[in-house]
């Protein structure tokens, strides 16, 4: 095959690819900074009506106090917080599965992820399984969520 021919066939494909991007809706993101800038987040997640929320950290930032901060922040603004803080590096199946019970369990209606990428893997898997009540095994590849 010729070098015009397969230039040709990858810029049709990447604008097929492009084609599902281009109907989805746009998100507009927000990001809190600096001095009170947790506050200013937990603000938001209540005003956007959210009464439950699972915060998904690991051990060590709970006992250094960072998680308390959020929660402190959150039930100042009329919101429960129920803390997983069972997150290990490389999360399990079965760190997503605990999470998921204590969704669950509490009737949470948001996710709030504190930490580093681990943490913020898990709390997207249990989100993604939660909303769609998937088991999180079936979510592994591309396009599955």
């Amino acid at each position: 095959m010729s070098k015009l021919i397969r230039t040709a066939l990858h810029r049709l494909y990447l604008a097929l690819i492009a084609i599902p991007f281009k109907l989805m809706p746009s998100l507009a993101y927000m990001t809190f900074s600096g001095a009170g800038s947790t506050q200013q987040l937990c603000r938001h997640i209540a005003r956007q009506g959210y009464s439950r929320v699972l915060i998904v950290s690991d051990g060590p930032l709970v006992a250094l106090g960072i998680v308390q901060r959020a929660i402190d922040a959150l039930e100042a603004e009329g919101v429960n917080c129920t803390v997983y803080d069972g997150i290990l590096p490389d999360p399990t199946f079965a760190m997503v599965e605990e999470g998921l019970a204590m969704c669950r369990q509490h009737n949470c209606d948001a996710v709030l992820a504190i930490g580093g990428g681990s943490s913020i893997d898990c709390a997207k898997t249990l989100v993604s399984s939660f909303s769609n009540g998937d088991d999180p095994r079936k979510m592994v590849g591309y396009f599955k969520v």
